[in-house]
């Protein structure tokens, strides 16, 4: 202190001070005094960029943030905020209001949270910009019994500043409102087809926007795939188009959960006035119908999001319970039979005809039950007649044969509830309805049987049994969970038997001399359910041992005139991957004979498609009248196969394009589905069953029809859009701008995203 030129007494204040701002200060004196002093930290500065700028209305200006003395992520606001000085999001994306306020400034600021520093500031001066006008939503489809708001936007427009019209004719009454929440079309007020709504700004600029409203006149899918020939083509789809399915406009809207696994096609119906279970309310609504293997059936809203349920019944007796898996010994349906075989629709009488499963278990031995129901879809319940047992019987030696029986004084061979698998999808023809068995796993007692039933009484008509003497019997009708399909000329009825007896010994007309008809594709009476015509390959009893049944996917009726040569064709094969095109009026019957020619000389062209061919292809005729055959070899791609004839045969051999996508063997084969605007706009879509064996989501994936290389959409692409878990021979229902998509434990619905 003295080199400092202190005297003592000031010496000692010195010390006596630096010891009184010891809690503020860590050293005192020379920097060898045992540590060092932090001042105090400035707050942070938040400066918000850019500023002070000009932004038009409806337009978007990015702002950013710098922190000064601090760190963290800020939070940003608009003042006033009243929404009318416009909004901005997390990331500091400002957009200016659509119309410009009466006082057309704003401020941004972005606030550090914790912090004690001011919030950063920079004003916005909102100016007019050039008027602009969008319509939402832009594409939609509804039926008569919908109603749909659409909304103005943009740049200085508002509901409330445009006026509306539809195809270039002001609203009317009957058509729509205005209001200042948008235009509301009211139900059924359009014309069947496609309309264009527009909105125009009445500020003087003359600015518009328009979208596209498709009044739907499409009335339901009734029956698998739609039609009879099982085409797999919804030719009324209106929206859904290679222009407008994309990972970006197009996936998942909703889904409603089920009991059990969806085996069969979930069906449609349009403008069905239905009553609610649960609150007795009668609406109009289009619905889609589900059924299960736990025997069960639901009546959702094809379009409510979430998911409404107007009706669930169950058709489990109280006195029963499902089927398992362990019962029929083996795991081909698991984890429970119930209701597999797609159920069918008469559309004018409102009733569902299905055929469910169960055992009786309160009884020694236990009783195994098939029963057919009629429903009333308006409610759920069960029509008069409703339910019958099914039970069949004819004159016959074959496997499960018992003694004299109600149709014979000989052997007869019954129909056995356990061993008969009701996959196939029922057929009404005529307010006649058809049922076709195969077995679960090949597990014999079987035979391929297909019944028929007045739609009515529910009253059993005729019984027809593919293999009544052959041992082993089989022949089982499983056509890919196809319906039998019909002839559209004639009204002959067409199915296919797979491994079983068969007759090599012919009577003179050229029949199987026992009427055993396995590994036959068959022509009947829809009456008498009589064999008409049949074709049998060169070598049934090969196909039979190597398990390589005829028919493991439905007959396909190709369009009249494909060929000239032979204008009425049709498509069947086997699951060796055989395809055969045949002669309607000729099926060629058996020509094998001792000598056992092979290839066939009977059809009118043969391919194979190795090594295996399960899923039912789809056929398509456009407007330009090209004719192409979709289908997908096991672990093989989705190809396109022309029916011309300018082909050397009329079915091409190689495919004119085909899906980067390759599907898998019996239990994932794809069966298409086509949606089209009558003969254009074709879109296929396709359940990718690919996860079957593990779990995981269907994949539903969508090509243009002309081209497969170009694939439009697939559930994969977006996380949220994952459906629940395939099943085996899923067929996408396509409806009025929708894809309904049944799995192992919910419906899942996709469509146009709002």
């Amino acid at each position: 202190m003295r080199a400092l030129g202190l005297t003592g007494r000031e010496t000692a204040l010195a010390i006596l001070s630096c010891f009184a701002f010891v809690p503020l200060l860590t050293s005192c004196g020379s920097a060898g005094g045992g540590g060092g002093y932090t001042p105090p930290q400035d707050p942070p500065v938040v400066q918000v960029l850019p500023q002070n700028p000009t932004v038009k209305t409806g337009a978007q200006q990015t702002f950013s943030a710098t922190i000064t003395n601090g760190s963290g992520a800020v939070v940003w606001a608009v003042t006033p905020n009243d929404g009318a000085h416009g909004t901005i999001d997390a990331s500091g994306n400002y957009t200016a209001p659509n119309l410009l306020p009466a006082s057309p400034s704003a401020t941004v600021m972005a606030t550090l949270p914790g912090s004690a520093g001011s919030p950063g500031m920079s004003a916005v001066t909102i100016a007019k910009g050039t008027t602009t006008v969008a319509v939402s939503p832009p594409l939609s489809s509804v039926t008569p019994s919908q109603s749909l708001l659409l909304t103005a936007r943009g740049a200085n427009t508002t509901n409330s500043t445009v006026t509306w019209s539809v195809d270039g004719a002001a609203v009317t009454n009957t058509e729509g409102s205005a209001s200042a929440n948008g235009l509301t079309l009211l139900p059924g007020g359009l014309a069947a087809g496609m309309h264009t709504v527009t909105a125009t700004n009445t500020d003087g600029s003359g600015a518009r926007g328009s979208a596209t409203v498709a009044e739907s006149s499409f009335a339901g899918t009734f029956s698998w795939r739609n039609d009879t020939s099982i085409s797999g083509v919804n030719s009324q789809e209106l929206v859904l188009s290679p222009a407008s399915v994309s990972s970006a406009t197009f996936g998942k809207l909703f889904s409603c959960p089920v009991d059990g696994a969806i085996y069969a096609e979930p069906l449609y119906v349009a403008n069905l006035s239905i009553t609610s279970q649960t609150t007795q309310q009668t609406v109009t609504a289009n619905v889609v119908i589900v059924a299960t293997e736990d025997d069960s059936l639901y009546a959702f809203d094809a379009d409510a999001s979430p998911c409404v349920t107007y009706w669930h019944d169950s058709l489990l007796p109280s006195t029963e319970e499902i089927v398992s898996p362990t019962d029929v010994d083996t795991s081909d349906i698991t984890p429970s039979i119930g209701i597999t075989g797609t159920p069918v629709i008469d559309s004018k009488t409102n009733t569902l005809y299905v055929v469910a499963k169960s055992k009786q278990y309160q009884v020694n031995p236990i009783a195994y039950m098939q029963r057919l129901h009629a429903i009333d879809i308006t409610t759920g319940n069960e029509r008069p007649s409703s339910p019958i047992v099914i039970n069949a019987c004819v004159p016959g030696s074959g496997d499960g044969s018992v003694g004299a029986g109600a149709c014979g004084p000989g052997s007869v061979v019954l129909f056995n509830p356990l061993t008969e698998n009701q996959r196939a999808a029922l057929l009404l023809l005529n307010k006649v309805v058809y049922i076709a068995f195969a077995s679960h796993g090949d597990k014999d007692p079987y035979h391929g049987w297909l019944l028929s039933y007045d739609a009515t009484t529910l009253q059993q008509l005729e019984v027809f049994n593919d293999t009544p003497n052959g041992i082993p019997s089989e022949g089982g009708i499983w056509l890919g969970a196809a319906a039998p399909s019909v002839d559209p000329d004639t009204g002959f009825i067409y199915v296919a038997s797979g491994n079983g007896a068969f007759d090599t010994s012919l009577t003179v007309a050229g029949l199987p001399s026992e009427s055993d008809y396995g590994e036959s594709l068959l022509k009947l009476d829809p009456k008498t359910l009589s064999v008409v015509d049949y074709f049998a390959p060169c070598d049934p009893e090969v196909l039979s041992s190597k398990d390589q049944d005829m028919g493991p996917f439905g007959v396909v009726i190709v369009p009249d005139g494909a060929s000239s040569a032979h204008p009425y064709l049709l498509l069947t094969g086997d699951k060796a991957g055989d395809v055969f095109l045949l002669d309607r009026t000729n099926l060629g019957k058996y020509t094998g004979g001792l000598a056992q020619t092979c290839p066939e000389t009977t059809p009118v062209q043969g391919m194979n498609f190795s090594p295996t061919l399960y899923g039912t292809p789809a056929i398509w005729k456009d407007s330009l009248g090209v004719v192409r055959v979709y289908l997908a070899p096991g672990g093989g791609s989705l190809g396109i196969y022309p029916v011309s004839s300018s082909n050397a045969m009329p079915m091409a051999t190689a495919p004119t394009s085909f899906s980067s996508a390759v599907f898998g063997g019996s239990t994932r084969a794809p069966s298409p589905a086509i949606s089209a605007n009558f003969g254009t706009n074709g879109v296929v879509w396709i359940i990718d069953a690919s996860n079957y064996k593990t779990s995981g989501p269907a994949i539903l994936r969508a090509y243009d029809a002309t081209n497969l290389t170009n694939e439009l959409y697939d559930s994969a692409q977006n996380p949220s859009d994952a459906a629940g878990a395939p099943v085996k021979f899923g067929v996408p229902t396509v409806a009025n701008g929708k894809v309904y998509v049944g799995t192992q434990s919910e419906l899942d619905v996709y469509g146009l995203r709002p």
